[in-house]
């Protein structure tokens, strides 16, 4: 809610500024707006699941089956590691680690892409903006130049 109000606050009082200095400047920042809200909440919404999944993982006490079954042969790996019948059996347990942290690993690339991709639009849209706005600052200067500042006296 906080920062909620802050940007309502930020943008009420930027606008006003701007509406005082450079009318048309501040015309071009508020048709933009609304692109860079969406953008800011596509942004937001992905970091706040991406936060929940970590938070889920550390604090979740029900275990997928490949965890389990990761958890147990690390365990078993370990109980086992002196004695004479482990050793025999070193390239079978490799393995069978090896193909449980594959499959876990997929479905970690599968969430890291979505999570990619989405935060990707985000910024991306983020500095389009920025780019129209310099595009629009440069355009606006052309156009209704302010003779007053850049009159040397």
């Amino acid at each position: 809610m906080g920062a909620m109000s802050e940007a309502i606050f930020a943008m009420l009082f930027s606008l006003t500024f701007g509406f005082v200095k450079s009318w048309p400047m501040a015309l071009c920042c508020l048709c933009i707006a609304p692109f860079m809200m969406i953008a800011s909440t596509i942004a937001a919404k992905v970091e706040n699941e991406e936060m929940m999944n970590v938070k889920a993982a550390e604090g979740s006490e029900e275990e997928s089956d490949d965890e389990k079954k990761s958890r147990i042969l690390c365990a078993d790996v370990i109980q086992n590691y002196k004695t004479v019948a482990s050793l025999g059996n070193a390239g079978i347990l490799l393995s069978e680690f090896d193909n449980i942290n594959q499959r876990r690993a997929t479905n970690d690339i599968k969430k890291a892409k979505g999570f990619a991709c989405s935060l990707g639009l985000s910024v991306g849209i983020q500095n389009g903006i920025f780019g129209l706005l310099y595009l629009a600052t440069g355009e606006l200067m052309a156009a209704w130049p302010d003779y007053k500042y850049t009159q040397s006296d």
